[in-house]
């Protein structure tokens, strides 16, 4: 049996922000959120994740999801954060692992994760991961004698000069059979940061006749630690490469790989094309259709054969063959069904809208439900908040609402009615009557002519 353990209570000093390190986002998730995908689906145990002060802005983001959380009161290194994990368990077998990972390595695969869980059946006591990287600064080095057998690792901080130029680094991702772990409390720290390092485990376990073994993985962007927002740029257009790549390969047009962007949890279908400037996030699922360009889209689903321009669409359904934009925003809790027009500057909330119906230009629409074969007009808005709650107006089928249009919510437009331009309209409308909610039109004949000679005779005077 494994037990993920993510060691998260890392000030991040070098990220010179308030923030948790690994609440930081690589595209739309927190880095942490990677590392917890890297073993989703292998490992059935609730992972344990070692928090510091931060704990609250973690388990409000996670919250829902299975995680064990142990508070680490002082950052005294790795070896204690892990202490801190291996005393909250309260039942476990000695012949049990920890997967040990940090919570700063976005990039990190599953199928690494599971090669490593792999390495269990070999029996050894510790198998850790290393990697030959171009730049070593940063990372600890790992020793080995004439044979090649592992002596050490050594960090940074710690190295003779020789040592440093060492490639092969030890990348802080350890298999560990639990029975060895009564050992982090024999480590000391003295070393250039006082600190308790986990590291001194495999030097200490060596000692007393324990299998060490490693496993070296050759693609050394996988394994980037982020310690700086140099760092998090880096993994971050790693990352959005990785998943663009993974979209072309599926048969999806992308016209600009550097201006676009796309979430871990995007599901594209292949003919879809994404035009530059294009952003879409969260669980969303695209049809094949055209986003873009200049659009947003989050926590959304969008069908087959539609174009959405310079639009913003969130936490909303977009059925077939809709035309949504320039300069659309549809937001949380909106249905659009099929064959739809929306418009230039047009805002839609909690709106569901049936097929075949239009709403073209410059129009807000809020808690609303709209039929089929609706016209609604240029400028019609809906008023549905009274300053302290939300009212529904109802639309039904073959209604044609005039430009400039009011309706006050609560309010209904029965079925084929019509609301005559410029009004506001505050009463039901019953089916196939026309609405009217204007004041009448009085022309004064002779009017403007008084008017403007009363005017030019006082410019005189």
């Amino acid at each position: 049996m494994i037990y993920p353990v993510i060691l998260c209570a890392g000030v991040g000093k070098r990220m010179k922000s308030v923030f948790p390190k690994v609440m930081h986002c690589v595209l739309d998730k927190p880095m942490l959120w990677w590392v917890l995908r890297s073993f989703r689906g292998l490992i059935d145990n609730e992972p344990i994740v070692v928090v510091g002060k931060n704990k609250d802005l973690i388990s409000q983001y996670f919250a829902g999801e299975k995680i064990n959380y142990v508070v680490q009161s002082e950052p005294l290194g790795t070896a204690h954060a892990l202490l801190c994990a291996y005393k909250s368990l309260k039942s476990f077998s000695e012949e049990d692992y920890f997967l040990v990972m940090p919570g700063d390595m976005p990039l990190i695969k599953q199928e690494t994760i599971k090669n490593l869980c792999k390495m269990s059946e070999q029996n050894n006591d510790i198998t850790f991961i290393t990697c030959k990287v171009d730049d070593p600064k940063g990372y600890g080095r790992i020793l080995r004698d004439k044979d090649n057998n592992f002596l050490r690792i050594v960090e940074e901080k710690d190295a003779k000069s020789d040592e440093l130029n060492i490639k092969e680094v030890n990348v802080g991702i350890y298999l560990i059979k639990i029975a060895l772990l009564k050992l982090l409390y024999n480590i000391e720290n003295n070393n250039a940061q006082g600190e308790y390092y986990l590291t001194d485990l495999l030097e200490l376990a060596l000692k007393m006749g324990y299998k060490i073994g490693t496993m070296e993985i050759f693609d050394q962007k996988e394994v980037l630690g982020v310690n700086s927002q140099k760092d998090l740029l880096e993994a971050q257009n790693e990352a959005k490469r990785t998943i663009i790549d993974v979209h072309l390969d599926n048969g999806v047009q992308i016209f600009d790989i550097n201006s676009t962007w796309i979430g871990p949890e995007v599901c594209i279908s292949s003919g879809a094309k994404i035009m530059p400037a294009s952003v879409i996030y969260g669980k969303s699922k695209i049809g094949s259709s055209t986003i873009g360009p200049f659009s947003n889209v989050e926590n959304s689903t969008i069908g087959d054969n539609c174009n959405v321009i310079y639009s913003v669409i969130r936490n909303s359904t977009i059925g077939n063959s809709v035309n949504i934009g320039p300069f659309s925003h549809i937001r949380e809790e909106t249905v659009v069904h099929d064959n739809i027009r929306i418009g230039n500057f047009v805002e839609l909330k909690k709106t569901e809208i049936r097929n075949n119906s239009k709403v073209s230009h410059l129009s807000y629409l809020g808690d609303t439900s709209v039929g089929s074969n609706v016209n609604v007009g240029a400028g019609t808005i809906t008023c549905n908040y009274d300053g302290f709650d939300k009212h529904r107006t109802t639309i039904e089928d073959d209604v044609f609402v005039g430009s400039d249009s009011i309706l006050v919510a609560p309010v209904k437009l029965s079925k084929g009615s019509m609301v005559a331009a410029g009004s506001v309209i505050t009463r039901d409308v019953p089916e196939d009557s026309l609405g009217i909610g204007r004041a009448s039109q009085v022309n004064k004949a002779g009017w403007v002519k008084i008017f403007r000679s009363t005017k030019a005779k006082k410019k005189d005077d």
